[in-house]
């Protein structure tokens, strides 16, 4: 996996822009094939369908962004606090997060959060 991850401060504000690359996941031990990607080609006689399956011992290549921002405050002498917002896999790419002896495991799907934070 490389990543990369551009940040942002100024004043009380922040922010950061995360970029993720996944690749050359091997599946298991490497040696183990696994369906990666499946396609639908017809249906046979009976009515069930036929899929035309790509087996491989890598996990395909995905990209995936994620992004935060948030603000740093004080409230009265002695209360402080942190609200962060962040959105994880903002494009919402569907990707294979990694494979053990059971399957393939994806990977999650867009997501908010939002933290708040509060001190003395």
């Amino acid at each position: 996996m490389t990543s990369i991850s551009l940040q942002y401060n100024r004043g009380n504000f922040f922010g950061s822009l995360d970029w993720r690359l996944l690749s050359r996941n091997f599946a298991l031990d490497g040696g183990t094939y696994l369906g990666v990607k499946s396609e639908l080609v017809g249906n046979d006689g009976s009515g069930r369908e036929i899929y035309r399956t790509e087996f491989a011992d890598k996990l395909p290549s995905a990209s995936v962004i994620d992004i935060t921002a948030g603000a740093d405050f004080n409230l009265y002498k002695s209360l402080r606090g942190t609200l962060t917002l962040q959105c994880f896999n903002l494009f919402d790419t569907e990707y294979l997060a990694a494979a053990d002896r059971f399957g393939i495991i994806p990977g999650a799907l867009r997501q908010f959060r939002a933290n708040l934070s509060i001190g003395l």
